[in-house]
C-alpha cells in the first residue's frame, strides 16, 4: 500500500471545515476502496469533509480493475439485474455519472473515452417492450444516438448470426487502471487518508468503537462485496472474466469502438457478447456472469466458459480472428457483487451508518450518482446534528436551572414538541447516576460520577439512535437550583 501511495502525485489542497463546526463533525470514515469507494471519499472530500479509507485492499487489486468499465443504461449487459423499483432509481444515477464521465474524458489523465458503442439484437426493437423502453429512455439522454439496423453489416458483424436490429451512440469508456489510479490521486489532494486492514463482523456492532478510532462522525459503507458480513445482507458473487488482447492496428484493424449484445433474463444462457477498447493499445474480450462462483483462478487454460466466451467474440466479429492475446495478462477475473434488491443506499436505522453497495456489473455506470447521494445523506445527518446543537445552545440559555442530559441527547424525538417536553423536566430530578452526586457535596466526587453518567447516557442514546454529543467537545455548565443542589448540563 505504502509504494503505491508513493507513487501518485499530490498537490495537497485540503479542505477545511466550515467556522463553528468541529473537525470531528466534519471527519467521515469510508469503508472500501473500489470505485464506489474512492468516488465517494472524493465527492466528500471535495464538499469539506476530513476522509479516511479504510479497506483490506485498494486498487489494483480489487474488482474495479477488473470492471469492463462500460457507461450503459440499466440494466447492464450481464443481466441479473430484476428489481424494478431499484432499477428505476439507478437512472438517475447513470445520468449524473454520463455527464461527469463526459467531461472527464475532456482529460487524457483520467482514463476516460468517449466513443461509440453498438448494441445488437436477434429481434426488431420494436418488436420487444423491454428492449423497445430502454431505448427510447436512452436515446434523449446520450450524444450521437442512431438507430439503424444497417449498424450490422457497417461494422462488419458475422451475418450468420442473423442480428436484425441495432443502435448506438457515444458512450463514457475507462480505462480502469488509469481511472483507479487517478481517483486515489484526486482523493489524496482533498486530504483523504488511507488505511488498509481488513474488518470483520457487522458494521453496527463496531461502529462506536470505529467511529471512536477514527474520530468520524459518520461511516460509509462501500465495502462491495464485503458488505455480505459487514452489513449481514444477502450480497453473492457474480464472477466474471475478460480476455484481453492487442489492439494496436498490426495483426488486426485497430478496433475504436465497442460492441455488445445482452445477456437474457430467462435464455438459459450464462454468456453475453462484449467487446470493448481499454485505453488505446488493448481490447477487453467477454463476457459471462457466473452466480455463487468465487475462484480466481481461471483463464483459458483451464476453465470452459473462457475459452467459448472467447470464441463467441471472434465468431461475433471476425477481424479479430488473428487478434494477438496479451502475454502478460491474457485475463482478468473479478467478483461482481450482485445484491437482488440492487444498489443499497441508505442510513441505517438507528445508526450512523450510510450503505452504498450492491451495483452489480454497474458499479463504474452509477458510481458518480451513487457516490454523490451518499454524501448528501452524510451532509444531511450532520446538518441535523449542528441544528440540534445550535437549537440545544438557545434552549440553555432560556433553562439555566433545568437538569436535562437525557433530553438533550435524545433531542431529535423531541423536535416537534421541545418545549412542552423541556418544560415537563423543569424542577425534576437529574438523571440517575448524577443526582447520587449532587448529593454528596464533594466536587471530585461529584464529577467523576457525573462523567460515569454522561458516558452511560451517551451510550444508551446511541443505541436508541439519538444525536450524540461528541465526547471529545463536551463541556460543563454548573447551575444552582433553589433547593441548593447542583446540576451540571452537558452541552457540545
Amino acid at each position: 500500500m505504502d509504494q503505491i501511495l508513493k507513487q501518485i502525485p499530490r498537490t495537497p489542497r485540503l479542505a477545511h471545515a466550515p467556522v463553528g463546526v468541529s473537525s470531528r463533525s466534519r471527519t467521515v470514515l469510508v469503508v472500501g476502496a473500489g470505485v464506489s469507494g474512492l468516488t465517494t471519499a472524493l465527492c466528500l472530500g471535495r464538499r469539506g469533509f476530513t476522509t479516511v479509507v479504510l479497506a483490506d485492499r485498494f486498487s489494483p487489486h480489487v474488482t474495479s480493475n477488473v470492471a469492463g468499465a462500460l457507461w450503459e443504461w440499466p440494466p447492464a449487459v450481464c443481466g441479473h439485474q430484476f428489481d424494478q423499483a431499484s432499477l428505476e432509481r439507478s437512472k438517475a444515477w447513470c445520468e449524473t455519472s454520463y455527464a461527469i464521465f463526459s467531461e472527464l474524458s475532456l482529460d487524457p489523465a483520467t482514463g476516460v473515452h468517449l466513443r461509440p458503442v453498438t448494441f445488437y439484437f436477434s429481434q426488431p426493437i420494436g418488436e420487444t417492450p423491454r428492449a423497445l423502453s430502454k431505448m427510447e429512455e436512452l436515446r434523449v439522454r446520450v450524444a450521437n444516438f442512431r438507430h439503424d439496423r444497417a449498424l450490422i453489416a457497417e461494422n462488419e458483424i458475422n451475418p450468420a448470426l442473423g442480428l436484425r436490429d441495432a443502435y448506438s451512440y457515444l458512450a463514457p469508456m475507462v480505462d480502469t487502471d488509469t481511472y483507479m489510479h487517478w481517483l486515489m490521486s484526486q482523493a489524496l489532494d482533498v486530504g483523504c487518508r488511507f488505511v488498509e486492514r481488513k474488518i470483520t463482523g457487522a458494521l453496527r456492532e463496531q461502529e462506536a468503537d470505529l467511529r471512536r478510532e477514527f474520530d468520524a462522525r459518520t461511516i460509509v459503507n462501500c465495502s462491495g462485496l464485503g458488505a455480505a458480513e459487514l452489513a449481514e445482507d444477502e450480497v453473492r458473487p457474480l464472477r466474471g472474466a475478460l480476455v484481453r488482447v492487442r489492439n494496436d492496428g498490426r495483426t488486426t484493424p485497430r478496433i475504436t469502438q465497442a460492441h455488445c449484445i445482452s445477456h437474457t433474463a430467462g435464455d438459459g444462457e450464462e454468456g453475453f457478447i462484449f467487446i470493448l477498447p481499454r485505453g488505446d493499445e488493448r481490447l477487453v474480450l467477454g463476457g459471462f456472469a457466473e452466480l455463487n462462483q468465487s475462484g480466481l483462478d481461471i483463464g483459458l487454460h483451464n476453465h470452459e466458459p473462457v475459452r467459448a466466451m472467447y470464441r463467441r467474440c471472434v465468431e461475433f466479429l471476425p477481424a479479430l480472428q488473428h487478434a494477438v492475446i496479451d502475454a502478460d495478462e491474457p485475463v482478468r477475473v473479478g467478483l461482481r457483487p450482485f445484491r437482488k434488491a440492487n444498489v443499497r443506499l441508505e442510513q441505517e436505522p438507528n445508526t450512523r451508518i450510510i450503505h452504498n453497495y450492491g451495483h452489480g456489473g454497474s458499479g463504474v455506470s452509477f458510481s458518480w450518482g451513487t457516490s454523490l447521494e451518499a454524501t448528501e445523506l452524510v451532509e444531511a445527518l450532520v446538518a441535523a446534528g449542528i441544528r440540534i446543537r445550535q437549537r440545544t445552545r438557545g434552549w440553555l440559555k432560556r433553562y439555566e436551572t433545568c437538569s436535562t442530559i437525557r433530553e438533550l441527547l435524545t433531542w431529535p424525538e423531541n423536535t416537534r414538541s421541545s418545549r412542552p417536553v423541556i418544560d415537563r423536566w423543569l424542577g425534576n430530578p437529574p438523571p440517575r447516576g448524577i443526582s447520587d452526586a449532587v448529593a454528596t457535596g464533594r466536587r471530585a466526587r461529584r464529577q467523576t460520577v457525573l462523567r460515569g453518567g454522561v458516558q452511560d447516557i451517551l451510550s444508551r442514546s446511541n443505541a436508541d439512535g439519538g444525536d450524540t454529543l461528541p465526547e471529545s467537545t463536551m463541556r460543563r455548565y454548573k447551575t444552582t437550583r433553589p433547593n441548593g443542589l447542583v446540576d451540571y448540563v452537558a452541552v457540545e
